[in-house]
């Protein structure tokens, strides 16, 4: 991401307590639009839930998301994957506790790949 966006949209919003700022940055920085690019040759390493104190501010920050973000984009991803070729099987759930107050995370669980469904257009 450069710089300019970065600071042009205020940095990381403070309300997010370590967890996610950078999925609300994105979104801020992007407008909904698909401004990013999937770099296939690109190396990230990132080292997820390794900050002291990671996951404390779950619930604070999982509401606070939904509450700003919820109403701008769908939930339902399956027509991403089956964009991209693959079959969801099903969803499972990150954190069992969280669910029933609408901020648990459900992680798709692939079954196969199929041909890449073409865009209209």
């Amino acid at each position: 991401m450069r710089a300019t966006d970065f600071a042009a949209v205020g940095g990381f919003d403070p309300v997010f307590i370590n967890g996610q700022e950078d999925i609300d940055l994105c979104y801020r920085v992007g407008h909904g639009a698909n401004v990013f690019e999937y770099v296939a040759a690109s190396t990230v390493t990132h080292h997820e839930g390794r900050t002291k104190g990671r996951g404390r501010f779950i619930t604070h920050n999982r509401y606070s998301y939904a509450a700003r973000w919820n109403d701008v984009f769908p939930g339902d991803d399956v027509d991403h994957y089956a964009k991209d070729g693959f079959i969801v099987a099903e969803y499972q759930i990150d954190r069992p506790e969280l669910d029933g107050k609408s901020i648990a995370c459900w992680r798709a669980k692939i079954e196969a790949k199929s041909e890449p469904v073409a865009e209209a257009g």
